[in-house]
């Protein structure tokens, strides 16, 4: 008797209150922003043999992959390129670091939303400041190095570094590895190293 009695209240139960689609609304914006901004981070890279700009022209060096942008032959705006490529991609980082932060605090501050979410909201935009005060460090250190240009770009435990480059070294490719690793806290698997020629 006692299992029907039971089995007749769960059916009874008014799961609208246990369902509150507002709190799951924004849980899932959350969880959608969260792989967007690891996917844009990632400027787009494959895990393929195409570079960040889509060219296929990679070579291997130890762990670290080092990647020629420029092997389409247009010599005569290398240089702009470089600049313009490297311009872009702090930008395009930073506004969608920004339109992520801006969500996830709104989610943070939000009074409707459970308690649990807010404290999701709280660890990503904490996870998010880290990774960003590792990027910055890596760059400048890099560039402390002597390389002219350096974008760092750390998603999902993973760290992507272009460097500007006319032809890296394997003890630059030691240099950079070492940096990446001290500031990111990352195995050296988990570190690709990619190349642009300017």
């Amino acid at each position: 008797m006692q299992f029907k009695e039971l089995w007749e209240k769960v059916k009874k139960y008014d799961y609208k209150k246990l369902l509150c689609a507002r709190n799951y609304v924004i849980a899932g914006c959350v969880a959608l922003l969260v792989v967007a901004v690891i996917l844009n981070a990632t400027l787009g890279g494959s895990g393929g043999d195409e570079d960040v700009l889509g060219n296929e022209s990679t070579k291997i060096l130890g762990n670290s992959v080092l990647t020629d942008a420029n092997a389409d032959g247009n010599e005569g705006t290398d240089t702009e390129t470089a600049e313009d490529f490297f311009a872009s991609a702090v930008i395009n980082r930073q506004r969608v670091r920004d339109e992520a932060m801006e969500t996830l605090r709104q989610v943070a501050d939000s009074p409707d939303a459970m308690q649990e979410t807010k404290n999701q909201a709280l660890k990503s935009i904490e996870d998010m400041v880290a990774e960003m005060n590792s990027e910055v460090n890596i760059e400048t250190l890099v560039k402390a190095k002597g390389f002219e240009e350096c974008v760092a770009v750390i998603s999902d435990e993973k760290c992507s570094i272009i460097v500007k480059s006319e032809g890296l070294t394997a003890e630059q490719v030691a240099q950079i590895l070492d940096i990446a690793i001290s500031e990111s806290k990352l195995a050296a698997d988990d570190i690709k190293i990619l190349e642009k020629v300017g």
